[in-house]
């Protein structure tokens, strides 16, 4: 049987989705499933996220040898059927680590999740798409220091704290890069440095990963820019309540 992956969220979430898709394929035959962008954005009116695609994931699924397709009718309605399975019980919820694929499987043999945690990934796949973002962002050699500030969306608990903030050098020709000026004008409204936001999130994470010293949020799209940062020499600075941090230890970045 096919093992098929839902792509679902952002693109920091689909990266990950990505990646355990390229794990698992060392050990089942897998395809990449995308729902239709009108569906998800009639979704989106019953609490679907619906996010911007500002990477080309067809592309890079190409270059990894990953099958890539848009869902079909049948998938559809399974998919739907399976986000309503899990809001009924967790045990539908349940998301299966690397290891355990060779004996457990999945309902319908449909994965759902984000796949969040190193222990869902190969270390050296991990590596792989981090290689490819990285031919495709960092190329800009000069210079820079670079703070990431979320906000919009992102929970007020899960944004950049006060003591973080202070302890910035913002003297080390500094770039801040956000998705909210208003919110970061406000959070910084002592400090004189220049906040960039092109409204194109691709410029912005082009900004964010070419830096050689970077402060990140608590995003995943600040992750996949750190790993970028890490893997070509780069120094990367991040609260204590990171969530994503486990993985810079599993992919031996000096953290």
């Amino acid at each position: 049987m096919i093992m098929k992956i839902l792509l679902m969220g952002g693109v920091g979430n689909r990266l990950f989705q990505i990646s355990y898709g390229l794990s698992a394929s060392q050990q089942k035959s897998i395809v990449l499933i995308t729902l239709p962008r009108y569906i998800e954005k009639f979704a989106s009116l019953f609490g679907w996220a619906y996010h911007q695609e500002w990477i080309n994931i067809k592309d890079l699924c190409l270059k990894l040898n990953l099958n890539n397709r848009t869902a079909n009718l049948i998938e559809i309605f399974i998919i739907f059927a399976m986000f309503f399975l899990r809001k009924i019980s967790s045990k539908f919820s349940k998301e299966i680590d690397i290891e355990s694929l060779s004996t457990e499987r999945y309902l319908f043999d449909f994965a759902i999740g984000y796949f969040q945690k190193p222990y869902y990934h190969k270390k050296e796949e991990l590596k792989k798409i981090i290689g490819e973002l990285s031919k495709i962002y960092r190329n800009d050699h000069s210079k820079y220091s670079c703070i990431h500030i979320r906000g919009g969306d992102l929970a007020i608990d899960d944004r950049l704290k006060d003591d973080f903030i202070k302890n910035i050098d913002y003297k080390n020709n500094l770039k801040i890069v956000t998705n909210d000026v208003v919110y970061a004008k406000n959070l910084l409204s002592d400090v004189d440095a220049k906040i960039f936001s092109n409204k194109d999130p691709a410029d912005d994470f082009k900004v964010i990963c070419n830096s050689k010293l970077l402060y990140i949020s608590n995003s995943t799209y600040s992750f996949w820019a750190s790993c970028i940062v890490f893997q070509n020499g780069g120094r990367v600075i991040f609260a204590e309540d990171f969530y994503l941090k486990d993985f810079f230890k599993f992919l031996d970045y000096d953290a």
